[in-house]
């Protein structure tokens, strides 16, 4: 009797030690998934993600690997709930706020809004529309596009701040001073 259960303990031992050796070794990928939605500037807690395996084709190649990769930094782009977080979808490390939501080379700029300007909220995006009065000092048609598909990174009652690119903060410049710019949403 002493024999059979020391034979049945060895192959019990066995077995387990070759199911974790399996699972160490399986197949795929470590990823880190959101547990819940996290809009745009919101700072990643360490239990707001989880890293789970995934098969090696379906994972990009910006995915996050490890939860400390992400905990800590601002969240650029929406992430909807049980989804990979993306490297791309989260700002520098150690930047917090408006300034985690501007990407490298972009600037941020405020717009004057008022009762008809379309309902704004951060993370959406939008196009900035320059419409200069008669008589402006300036060459060009009495309207245009100044910055397209730029994020919104700020809203108060008066303002709405933008980030567009570094080249473009010049033309949206001349609009506020040599004209109006409006806000118009993207679809």
């Amino acid at each position: 009797l002493f024999w059979v259960f020391t034979v049945l303990g060895a192959l019990v031992v066995a077995r387990m030690s070759s199911m974790v050796a399996a699972s160490t070794g399986r197949p795929g990928v470590d990823v880190v998934v959101s547990r819940g939605a996290m809009p745009v500037g919101h700072v990643v807690a360490p239990d707001d993600v989880r890293v789970v395996r995934a098969p090696r084709s379906v994972v990009p190649a910006d995915a996050a690997r490890f939860a400390r990769t992400v905990a800590g930094r601002t969240v650029t782009v929406a992430v909807p709930a049980r989804s990979m977080v993306l490297t791309s979808s989260v700002g520098a490390r150690g930047r917090r706020g408006v300034a985690a939501l501007i990407p490298p080379g972009w600037r941020s700029i405020g717009v004057p809004i008022d009762d008809a300007t379309p309902t704004l909220r951060v993370g959406i995006r939008v196009d900035l529309l320059g419409v200069f009065t008669r008589g402006a000092i300036r060459d060009g048609p009495p309207s245009e596009v100044l910055a397209a598909d730029v994020g919104v990174v700020e809203v108060n009652e008066h303002r709405v701040t933008v980030a567009v690119p570094g080249p473009s903060v010049a033309r949206v410049a001349e609009g506020l001073v040599n004209g109006q710019v409006i806000v118009v949403l993207r679809s």
